[in-house]
């Protein structure tokens, strides 16, 4: 079996393919999913921290519900 340079992303063989399958397998999609869930809440309270800065009527209706 010939040798394979697996630093190397464009090379033939089966050293391309695992390291492919590496790549792919690093995060199973359950890892993906809670990632994007968390990036969601973090928008969503810097959202809510601009709008209680600088719209005060409407932190006084619906976000001080929300924070409390």
């Amino acid at each position: 079996m010939p040798f394979h340079d697996s630093s190397d992303p464009f090379a033939p063989g089966p050293s391309h393919v695992d390291s492919m399958t590496q790549q792919q397998s690093w995060r199973s999609i359950d890892e993906v999913l809670s990632l994007r869930s968390l990036i969601e809440e973090r928008q969503s309270a810097v959202v809510t921290r601009f709008h209680a800065h600088f719209t005060m009527p409407y932190h006084k209706t619906k976000l001080c519900k929300t924070i409390d």
